[in-house]
Order: structure tokens, then sequence, then C-alpha cells
């Protein structure tokens, strides 16, 4: 394989990995922005579905 094919084809790897290093980046940083939401409703769930199996009443007080 010719030097410049080589060269080029590790270009492209070392981008594709840039690539992927910034998708992991912004996933994780929309992770971070969500998952207090998402705590607070399981944990809301937890509470509804505790108070359901103590009372037996479905969505109701």
């Amino acid at each position: 394989m010719p030097r410049q094919a080589q060269s080029r084809a590790g270009q492209s790897t070392v981008e594709y990995v840039l690539v992927l290093s910034v998708l992991v980046v912004a996933m994780w940083a929309a992770a971070q922005l969500f998952v207090p939401d998402y705590a607070a409703g399981l944990g809301a769930m937890q509470a509804d579905l505790s108070r359901t199996t103590r009372d037996g009443v479905v969505g109701g007080s």
C-alpha cells in the first residue's frame, strides 16, 4: 500500500475518533441536564406506588 494511502487511512481513523469523542461529550452533557428531572420523576413514581400498595387506592386519596 502506498505511503500516502496509509497516511490518509490513519487520518480518517483519527477524524472518526474525534467526531465520536465530541458526540460522547455532548451526550454526557445532555444527560447531566436531564438526570435531576428524571430522578425526581422516579422518586414521585416510587412514592405513588408505595402509597397505592399501602392504601390499596389507585389514583385517589
